[in-house]
């Protein structure tokens, strides 16, 4: 079985510098200075492009509207044919950044469809890699669109979109897209070729595209039929946020069959031997022909897969090997800054509190750090505490804090008289926000008890997050 693959480039103004257009000139650029039709290039180059070299052929497509109102179809193919990597990549470089232009996703699509619906392409492994920073503003209907891949003849066509920097509404269509054809979706974020990253984000794209190719080349085209008959997806009017079935992981390779009496003269011949004895036997070498081919394909994808994961297991080790060498380093680092955090919050606090409880308030930590589980107290006239006063600051603007096991235990037993300063910018420009009921801003909302960034965090650290007055 042979695979062919439709890979297309979206070649809308967002992809370039957006020359012309006073409110979003430069607006799309990545962070050094290039466009995403640079990024998308370099993707193409190492990533995607020797993942698909088993491929019989390859197709490749820009699109983009053009014209005053955005209304003329371009889609242009830009290679067709078998693969020749230095061609490809030679094509792939020659890519320069679009004038303005609109995203037709759907009419692309279709192009392609109608292209893999050939009936000299129905019993082929059928893929279409899409590459794309927006969402369908061509006037087409992307449900339709994959309907009508889901609705081709033979072997299901399944569809990958690789989204570049999608905003959340771009993000949930693309994904609705691919998965309705039981594909995959896969957003790249950062706006910078950062070659671990995009290769940590596409190692997925990768894998689901080989096993992809493995499923259908392994199971019988009889159960494919059946299936591209019988797919998971919705009516156009039924929900589809539900994600698709999981197609079986496992893989079989099929065993040639050979009957006892075609071999039992020559069990000391090679096997090419019969194979290149057409005349001998012809149905018997057929057979044992076809089987081998899908049988070396099969080995050869499934060696492809085996690098795959190798690479992305080294990667993930030597993420974690960085993470930890780094790790002691910041904690080194933080524990000097931390101090001097600290120190200069809880003077700029006291300065504060003195003022309005005068000698009512002690300072826990005036003399140094003494390890309790709050900063201050607020004393009645028995001597007993009328608040306690946890005193957390940060040495930029950010308004994030961690509460320690010992310090929430205290929150938890005083819910009503325990409260927190935080003070921002504290070495610099310093800021005070009271938060005179932790457990009040947390049901309000004022504070979310999470990080809405990727920290590392200590054992028996809580995090909080200010996003309220």
């Amino acid at each position: 079985m042979d695979t062919i693959i439709e890979i297309l480039i979206d070649k809308s103004g967002s992809m370039g510098v957006f020359k012309g257009d006073e409110n979003n000139e430069n607006k799309y650029l990545l962070e050094d200075g290039s466009t995403r039709t640079d990024l998308i290039k370099k993707m193409m180059i190492h990533e995607i492009i020797p993942t698909i070299d088993y491929a019989k052929k390859i197709t490749i497509r820009t699109f983009r509207t053009v014209g005053e109102k955005y209304d003329q179809l371009e889609v242009k193919e830009i290679y067709s044919g078998g693969f020749d990597g230095n061609d490809i990549i030679d094509t792939i470089n020659s890519l320069e950044n679009p004038p303005l232009g609109g995203t037709p996703i759907s009419a692309a699509l279709e192009e392609s469809i109608n292209e893999l619906a050939k009936s000299d392409y129905r019993n082929h492994d059928r893929k279409i890699i899409l590459l794309t920073d927006g969402e369908e503003n061509g006037k087409g209907n992307y449900l339709e669109t994959a309907q009508k891949a889901i609705d081709l003849h033979g072997i299901p066509c399944k569809i990958f979109i690789v989204g570049i920097s999608q905003d959340d509404s771009a993000r949930m269509k693309s994904k609705q897209l691919a998965e309705i054809t039981n594909g995959n979706y896969f957003n790249v974020s950062s706006l910078n070729y950062n070659k671990e990253y995009i290769k940590s984000v596409l190692s997925p794209l990768k894998t689901q595209v080989i096993k992809s190719s493995l499923e259908n080349l392994t199971t019988p085209t009889d159960v494919k039929a059946t299936q591209s008959n019988q797919v998971t997806s919705p009516p156009r009017n039924t929900d589809i946020s539900k994600e698709p079935e999981k197609q079986s992981e496992s893989i079989k390779i099929e065993t040639p069959t050979i009957h006892k009496e075609s071999i039992q003269d020559n069990k000391t011949e090679e096997i090419s031997t019969i194979i290149n004895q057409p005349e001998i036997f012809p149905r018997e070498n057929r057979e044992l022909k076809e089987v081998v081919e899908k049988n070396s394909k099969a080995l050869n994808l499934i060696t492809k897969q085996l690098d795959n994961l190798s690479q992305e297991i080294s990667s993930l080790k030597g993420n974690f090997n960085n993470y930890e060498e780094q790790e002691e380093i910041v904690i080194t680092e933080n524990r000097e800054v931390n101090e001097q955090v600290r120190d200069a919050s809880e003077r700029f606090l006291n300065e504060r509190l003195k003022s309005k409880y005068s000698d009512r308030l002690k300072w826990l930590n005036e003399n140094g750090e003494s390890g309790a589980d709050h900063d201050f107290e607020v004393l009645d006239e028995d001597n007993s505490v009328e608040y306690f006063i946890e005193c957390k600051g940060s040495k930029g603007n950010e308004k994030f804090f961690y509460l320690t096991k010992n310090e929430w235990s205290l929150f938890i037993q005083n819910t009503k008289n325990y409260q927190i300063y935080f003070v921002s910018d504290a070495l610099t420009s310093p800021e005070m926000t009271k938060i005179d009921n932790l457990l009040d801003w947390i049901l309000k909302g004022k504070i979310y008890p999470m990080s809405f960034k990727n920290r590392k965090v200590k054992a028996e650290r809580i995090m909080m997050t200010i996003i309220g007055k």
